[in-house]
């Protein structure tokens, strides 16, 4: 049973005079919001919010969804990165457990094979935002010939001492400072791309 606490016109909210307003209370949750008074006779009106009619609604799917770019997300709404509906992408939260951690700042799951949905641990890495969507064009340019060694340069980066990875790429340090990037050493290694313009060279 939905209870009406307020009845209010439209007009004393900013919005048009000849509609009107009920606030009501979430059955499942006590939230309150205003909506438009018809819908109160609507016969299959259960005055859920959007976040419970979305668990006990006819599309809920075990609290999964996948969006246009193939990606899966997860409804987990107490996670700090969940978005406006309390979802989360499954990737994130599958590498955060591999990673017995939450994700840095500014840094993103990347799929190794480049399919968005295959979210298994071996095949995700934690790599810098602001590298992500270039790494995803070259993997796309090579993914002929090439695919299976820029697959093997990421996972190299995640999983074998830093020595032992400069040694196999033949990393060159800057000012004995700083490494190249992945993104670099992949464009660099496979002969594509321009060179560093880092401090001169």
């Amino acid at each position: 049973m939905v209870v009406v606490t307020e009845t209010i016109r439209g007009d004393k909210i900013g919005k048009r005079a000849n509609d009107w307003y009920a606030r009501i209370n979430c059955p499942q949750c006590g939230e309150s919001r205003l909506i438009l008074r018809w819908k109160l006779k609507l016969p299959n009106f259960t005055g859920l919010c959007l976040k419970c009619n979305g668990k006990l609604g006819g599309r809920w799917n075990n609290g999964m969804m996948r969006n246009s770019a193939g990606y899966v997300y997860t409804s987990m709404p107490e996670h700090p990165e969940a978005n406006a509906h309390g979802y989360v992408r499954r990737s994130h939260l599958v590498l955060e457990q591999k990673l017995g951690r939450r994700l840095r700042d500014g840094c993103v799951a990347h799929h190794l094979n480049g399919i968005n949905d295959d979210d298994r641990p071996k095949n995700l890495i934690e790599i810098l935002n602001i590298e992500h969507p270039t790494l995803h064009v070259v993997q796309r340019k090579l993914i002929k010939e090439s695919k299976k060694e820029v697959v093997e340069i990421v996972r190299d980066w995640e999983t074998i001492p830093s020595e032992e990875f400069n040694r196999k790429y033949k990393v060159k340090l800057i000012d004995n400072t700083e490494d190249e990037t992945l993104l670099e050493i992949i464009e660099r290694y496979l002969g594509i791309g321009k060179p560093s313009s880092k401090n001169g060279i």
